[in-house]
């Protein structure tokens, strides 16, 4: 499958404050001319992410008392590129997704695969969280007699190989 470089969908910029100068819509063909020259990008000095914490607040009810406390004890990093990284990465995620579409459907996944995708409904529009969890509860009712498996991965991305993703990209791309 071959790519062809045009800004279509992954060219955001967006103009908050990075070590870097924000991108304006009017970037578009000189970053696209940057982003698709492999000896540039590989040449490229990225900035380093940006990080800081967010609490996650959850209500809790103690149920002996019936008294209801906050628990701020949850914190979630967050971390955002450089504007020309931010752009650099979103032109690769575009190439990645576009093949990793074609293989779940060669291999007749498509329909099963929720992770990693930007999923629509009949009308075009994007699924969210809400949306796919309502579509499994529709599901488990068609099929009526079935077991289902939740779970989630504490810090997935902190702890990801990255050997193994590379080899993982690589198959993709072949």
């Amino acid at each position: 499958m071959a790519f062809k470089p045009k800004a279509d969908g992954w060219f955001k910029p967006k103009s908050y404050l990075h070590f870097d100068t924000p991108l304006k819509d009017s970037d578009e063909k000189r970053i696209l001319k940057f982003v698709t020259d492999p000896d540039k990008v590989s040449k490229h000095s990225f900035y380093p992410f940006i990080t800081y914490e967010v609490t996650k607040y959850k209500m809790f009810s103690d149920e002996t008392s019936g008294l209801r406390y906050l628990d701020d004890s949850n914190f979630r990093p967050l971390s955002y590129a450089a504007h020309l990284d931010s752009q650099i990465y979103s032109y690769y995620a575009k190439i990645l997704s576009d093949f990793y579409e074609k293989k779940l459907l060669t291999n007749g996944i498509s329909e099963n695969v929720l992770a990693f995708r930007k999923l629509e409904n009949d009308k075009g529009e994007p699924k969210c969280n809400i949306h796919l969890a309502n579509d499994a509860f529709e599901k488990i009712k068609e099929i009526k007699n079935c077991k289902v498996y939740a779970f989630d991965m504490k810090s997935f991305f902190d702890n990801l190989n990255h050997d193994c993703l590379k080899k993982s990209w690589c198959d993709l791309l072949d």
